[in-house]
């Protein structure tokens, strides 16, 4: 028996030795392996908003290639200083070249706030000037003359269109249309 108590009380002594062994030591452990990963997370998170960033550093680039390109078609096509008659005479000869005469055909400058105007000015160096056209014309002539002032060596954005039947003719139309092009300041 007294074999078999030394034998339990070693048992015990080792059983206890590697409790304290493992108390000690694996708590440690346990508690840096808690760290690390934190820190990993961290590290991970950090980089993960890193990539993103460069992500969105190539859609700024092809942004501003956008924008470089837009403005230089802009400039090819802007009414130069002191051709506002030009433009407006551009805009009354496709009219006339579609048959359109002065009791069918009128354009005017639509007056607005110039600090507006120089707002939408991209880069600052051009200001949009609007116009009202009014057409009395066949539904085939107003389509030509959109699409030719589509074709304008200049800028011409069509802003807006209404059109109402003339209750006087089988196939004449009234049409409005808002009318946008820039002047060099």
């Amino acid at each position: 028996m007294n074999s078999n108590l030394k034998r339990i009380g070693v048992m015990t002594a080792v059983a206890a030795a590697l409790t304290v062994l493992y108390l000690s030591v694996g708590v440690v452990l346990a508690r840096g392996i808690g760290r690390v990963r934190t820190e990993y997370r961290s590290v991970k998170k950090n980089l993960d908003e890193v990539l993103n960033k460069v992500e969105s550093m190539g859609e700024i680039e092809r942004d501003i290639h956008r924008t470089r390109k837009a403005l230089v078609e802009l400039e090819a096509k802007a009414v130069r200083k002191g051709e506002l008659s030009e433009a407006i005479r551009v805009f009354e000869a496709e009219a006339y070249a579609l048959g359109m005469s002065g009791d069918n055909f009128l354009i005017e400058k639509v007056k607005e706030d110039e600090a507006a105007e120089a707002k939408e000015s991209p880069a600052g160096r051009y200001r949009k000037l609007r116009f009202r056209i009014e057409l009395e014309c066949s539904y085939g002539a107003l389509v030509q003359y959109l699409a030719a002032l589509r074709g304008l060596p200049m800028h011409a954005g069509i802003e807006s269109v209404t059109v109402e039947k003339v209750r006087s003719s089988e196939d004449a139309l009234h049409a409005k249309l808002g009318v946008s092009t820039y002047v060099e300041l």
